[in-house]
């Protein structure tokens, strides 16, 4: 109830539907949020720029371990980052220069480690304790010509000994 222009306590008036205040219920709120950081596009920018260094550092390290500058060979080096990463290549071309072989005898290694599937340096030179670990027992079964001679006087010495 109203006095004077005053609102009594406890009361409440009903607005004027003639006030000139439009107040909208259904007022539209659209809030989009778009927060696309396109983190693929960074990566593959990341990842070419790594792709493209690990290209040039082959193609030093092939020069300076096979001593070559042949872009054939070169270019099929560099093939092999599809497959394997640059640390197994690095490692098989220091493996190749230390033996000192060329081209033909790093590209068999990278081959079986492709084969292998001995796509980690830590898989690479475990594998590499294990070979050695077979080779150095098949060498102590070996018996030298030497060994040989002399097992087959002692195996005739026994057969004749037999045979009195």
């Amino acid at each position: 109830m109203k006095t004077n222009g005053f609102e009594s306590a406890g009361t409440k008036t009903k607005p004027n539907e003639n006030d000139n205040e439009n107040v909208n219920v259904n007022e539209n709120v659209n809030v989009n949020v778009n927060e696309n950081d396109n983190e693929n596009v960074n990566v593959n920018v990341n990842e070419s720029a790594l792709y493209d260094a690990d290209i040039e550092k082959i193609d030093r390290l092939f020069i300076e371990t096979i001593g070559s500058t042949n872009i054939n060979n070169i270019q099929e080096c560099i093939g092999y980052l599809d497959k394997l990463p640059i640390e197994v290549i690095e490692y098989a071309l220091r493996k190749t220069a230390r033996k000192g072989a060329k081209w033909d005898y790093a590209m068999t290694i990278l081959d079986s480690y492709v084969e292998k599937n001995l796509n980690t340096l830590e898989k690479v030179q475990a594998d590499g304790i294990e070979f050695k670990n077979r080779t150095s027992k098949n060498a102590e079964k070996e018996e030298t010509e030497e060994e040989k001679t002399k097992r087959k006087i002692k195996e005739l010495e026994e057969e004749m000994n037999a045979n009195k």
